[in-house]
């Protein structure tokens, strides 16, 4: 398995994830991925076995923001390159790659960029609805090293999420 930086000629590959994973309604268009890719290309990395994208991460640098809904977010206005904080944004696999080591390995890269570049922190918020390994996702970060610091029981309809936080003086 590779770890690389995403490419355009990966969109179609990471949107069939994405599809796989929310489904063909809620799944991001490969316009919206291909402008995220754009927008924070450091942030989007891919995990490959041979010529096949097997899972992806996206991220982007931002100086935090206090948020409690998805709703709130709005990467284009918050996304600051010379910021002092990686957000994740959206990790997914394919589902034939469950427990697998993919996705600890894409987070495990992110936080060796976030050290590499002195940034303070990495946030993220688990969600509730995609614990397909069957263990929640925000004990899946806590296993990477990711403490939770508050819950949002709003984050998206019907949804709640833990915000969750990587020091990188560690």
């Amino acid at each position: 398995m590779i770890i690389r930086p995403a490419t355009v000629d990966d969109i179609a590959a990471i949107h069939e994830i994405e599809v796989e994973i929310e489904g063909q309604s809620d799944a991001a268009s490969q316009e919206t991925l291909i402008a995220r890719l754009r927008l924070f290309p450091y942030g989007f990395n891919v995990a490959s076995e041979g010529d096949r994208v097997v899972g992806y991460l996206e991220s982007l640098r931002w100086d935090g923001f206090n948020f409690a809904q998805y709703g709130e977010l709005d990467f284009q206005k918050q996304h600051n390159p010379d910021g002092i904080e990686l957000y994740i944004h959206y990790l997914a696999r394919t589902r034939r790659m469950q427990s697998s080591g993919i996705g600890s390995s894409l987070v495990r890269n992110s936080i060796g960029y976030a050290q590499q570049e002195n940034l303070v922190g990495i946030t993220l918020v688990a969600g509730d609805w995609d614990a397909h390994a069957g263990i929640p996702l925000s004990t899946f970060y806590e296993h990477l090293g990711f403490s939770v610091v508050k819950e949002l029981p709003e984050w998206l309809p019907g949804h709640t999420g833990t915000l969750m936080r990587f020091d990188t003086s560690k």
